[in-house]
């Protein structure tokens, strides 16, 4: 079966420097005009002798760009907040700040 792929995406790589080095436990939030924010939880290992990507992928249909990502890492009470616009179909990378 080939299809042609029906709509666009953003991927959130996390970079943590407190807790895990993988952001592991953290909330991240994107928000897209015309959509409901979208949340996804990095997690990993959450399957029998396997290992979840902590690369999060949010689908976006057919927005072009996110304009906001809200990342609550584990351990900290404010959520930390990085304002767009982010272009559709790349790869966003974020670093836990070092200080609270």
């Amino acid at each position: 079966n080939q299809a042609a792929p029906a709509g666009r995406w953003l991927k959130v790589r996390l970079v943590g420097v407190k807790q895990n080095r993988f952001g592991i436990g953290a909330l991240v939030r994107v928000f897209a005009a015309g959509l409901p924010p979208v949340s996804r939880l990095v997690s990993s290992g959450s399957n029998y002798l396997s290992q979840d990507d902590t690369t999060l992928t949010f689908g976006l249909g057919a927005s072009e760009k996110v304009d906001q990502i809200t990342v609550n890492w584990p351990g900290e009470t404010a959520p930390q907040i990085h304002t767009g616009p982010f272009d559709a179909g790349t790869v966003v990378t974020i670093r836990e700040a070092e200080e609270s």
